[in-house]
């Protein structure tokens, strides 16, 4: 049914992460993003007062590139399985956000530079022509969708960022032509959620945000205002300005961690790798069926397009070869939680075979994992290898046999 194979994987993992941000633990999330908007604060605060004249240009580009930061510590945990993660996140190297924040910087670029020379285009063109209302409301609808593309860039940069791992990854067509070709169904869901994730926070949280914002300044102005009398006018004013202040600082929380849900579970991009391989992964892909090799000649998995095999079947009674390949490979790789034997029946195959059901650590790297699945499927694997992955971790559980467990 076409409205069934519409609805994607990430839609759930959407919901779960504006619900996430609508629970009150996120101002305990919101905590250290604060501390980090008040060490920019008091940064600026010095250069007003050490190089005034650079201040106007670059604040923004700051802003940009901490707001990056702080979209990176939450996105990178997010894909590497936690779509509620925090900011302190131990999946996350230190290095890792500050990374990010530079490849937001170039793919934003890349964004912007056509914008802006379509812009100055049509600056040039209102100059030269004879202004009528036809030709007003043109230009006028022209520069109003150039802007919304600007606006646009600004996640979209975030969640290219979280798709490579490399600033030679930014210049290859495949995580380009993942997200805005494989899953452009998704994008649309992605928008909506940061928009109405960050509407929803606002019409809970408004009058707690009013309060918190009056509190904040009275005390801060207090300490430094000789007319006492002013503070609870100026005060009040400042509440009410502080309301939308507070969704601005959860955005980067909402925006990572639907990066990173966007990101679940793919790994890294590779170049032998098909755009169609990660499609699979995703539960995006929109052809009823998709064959993903295992790395041996002439063995394939037929799986559809939510990502599982045909048919899963059980088998009882696994050889000692094949136990003895799984402790071998388990004992190499640590990343290897657990491995179940089982067989599967895919359409157009005349007799079930042999298949190890492979669960990878939900703490592993995004950047390991696909190095663990090269690694294991390089090792001569006695049956076709199958990764557990959200859309058939519960069937495999129920069918198949369970032959290793890291405890």
């Amino acid at each position: 049914m076409r409205w069934a194979r519409d609805i994607t994987h990430f839609s759930g993992y959407a919901g779960e992460v504006v619900k996430g941000v609508i629970y009150p633990t996120i101002w305990l999330a919101l905590i250290p993003v604060f501390f980090v908007w008040l060490a920019v604060i008091l940064m600026l605060t010095v250069m007003v007062n050490v190089a005034p004249e650079l201040v106007d240009s670059v604040m923004p580009i700051i802003s940009f590139l901490v707001s990056s930061y702080l979209v990176g510590r939450f996105a990178i945990g997010a894909a590497s399985g936690d779509v509620n993660s925090g900011f302190l996140n131990p999946n996350v190297d230190f290095f890792e956000p500050i990374y990010f924040a530079i490849r937001s910087a170039v793919l934003l670029l890349i964004w912007l530079l056509p914008i802006y020379g379509a812009v100055e285009l049509l600056s040039a063109l209102i100059q030269q022509t004879t202004f009528s209302a036809g030709a007003l409301s043109f230009y006028s609808v022209m520069m109003m969708f150039l802007g919304f593309l600007a606006i646009v860039g600004f996640p979209l940069s975030w969640l290219l960022a979280t798709a490579t791992s490399s600033f030679a990854e930014i210049f290859s067509a495949t995580p380009w032509g993942y997200v805005y070709t494989v899953r452009r169904r998704d994008l649309p869901i992605f928008l909506s959620a940061i928009i109405g994730g960050g509407l929803i926070f606002l019409g809970l949280y408004c009058i707690p945000c009013l309060y918190l914002g009056q509190g904040i300044f009275t005390f801060v102005v207090s300490l430094s205002v000789q007319d006492q009398a002013m503070v609870p006018m100026m005060s009040a004013f400042f509440g009410w300005v502080a309301i939308p202040l507070v969704p601005a600082m959860v955005s980067p929380i909402l925006i990572g961690r639907l990066c990173g849900a966007f990101m679940q579970g793919i790994g890294t991009f590779d170049e032998e790798t098909t755009a169609a391989d990660y499609a699979v992964q995703a539960g995006s892909l929109e052809v009823s069926a998709a064959f993903v090799s295992d790395g041996s000649e002439g063995v394939a998995v037929e799986e559809t397009a939510n990502g599982s095999p045909e048919e899963f079947l059980p088998e009882d009674d696994p050889s000692d070869a094949v136990i003895t390949w799984a402790k071998a490979v388990s004992a190499e790789l640590e990343e290897v939680a657990s491995v179940r034997v089982l067989k599967y029946s895919a359409e157009g195959v005349t007799s079930a075979e042999l298949a190890l059901a492979i669960e990878i650590g939900a703490d592993t790297k995004l950047a390991r994992q696909q190095e663990v699945k090269r690694l294991i499927l390089e090792k001569n694997p006695p049956g076709q290898v199958i990764f557990v992955n959200i859309q058939n971790e519960e069937e495999i559980q129920r069918v198949g046999t369970l032959i290793y467990r890291r405890k």
